[in-house]
């Protein structure tokens, strides 16, 4: 009888293990497709960003206060003091109350930062305009769902009168697509004892249970 009994345990056990396996199979088959259709958003949002900053601005004094119509470009060059006011229109306020004021403008729908990069690589003084200010930052995002798009630009950097080609390197990237777990699954393994299974077939994912979401914490101690 004992026998039996331990016997149904382990079925359990077992069926437990392969259903909730199952479980993270189909999330992650689900979230190919809705990846795809996310990434087709922001190269959407991308290519529309790209095609506003690159077309002649209006009233750029009065961007500050949510008026005219942002652009950079004129004739194929950079117009310094539209990127001026750009810059200032970004930084105006506290918090990011200017940039999100540059979002609604530009009708983007995710975040968003370009740098100019000269030819030989080098990010125009090491400064990116956007959601991030800091080129090398910028070049260095770290993000599950991100675009990057190029434009070849003139810029008169010297004020020699000649503009040098550079190129408009736009990003675009959702912070919100950056969880690598589900919530939900998370939650379903803490709360019905399924941490250490989770430990035992995919660790890292059960350590980033913890980290994202505070599930699971410490049941991989020793692992």
């Amino acid at each position: 009888m004992k026998k039996a009994q331990f016997w149904y345990a382990d079925f359990i056990i077992g069926m437990l293990v392969v259903v909730f396996i199952a479980v993270l199979f189909a999330k992650a088959v689900v979230d190919v497709p809705e990846r795809g259709s996310e990434l087709n958003m922001l190269s959407n949002d991308a290519v529309s960003i790209a095609g506003i900053l690159m077309s002649p601005g209006v009233d750029s004094e009065n961007w500050i206060n949510g008026r005219g119509k942002i652009g950079l470009v004129e004739d194929g060059k950079v117009n310094a003091t539209w990127l001026d006011d750009f810059s200032e229109l970004v930084e105006f306020g506290s918090g990011d109350e200017g940039y999100q004021k540059a979002r609604e403008m530009l009708g983007a729908k995710y975040d968003f930062g370009f740098y100019f990069q000269d030819k030989k690589s080098k990010i125009l003084n090491e400064k990116a305009y956007g959601g991030i200010d800091d080129g090398s930052q910028l070049q260095g995002l770290s993000a599950e769902n991100i675009v990057r798009v190029n434009r070849v630009v003139y810029f008169d950097n010297t004020e020699d009168g000649v503009g040098e080609i550079y190129t408009l390197v736009l990003f675009v990237w959702d912070y919100g697509k950056e969880k690598k777990t589900s919530q939900k699954i998370c939650t379903n393994a803490d709360s019905n004892g399924l941490c250490g299974v989770l430990c035992v077939f995919i660790p890292d994912y059960a350590k980033a249970c913890a980290s994202e979401w505070g599930k699971c914490v410490g049941a991989c101690l020793g692992t």
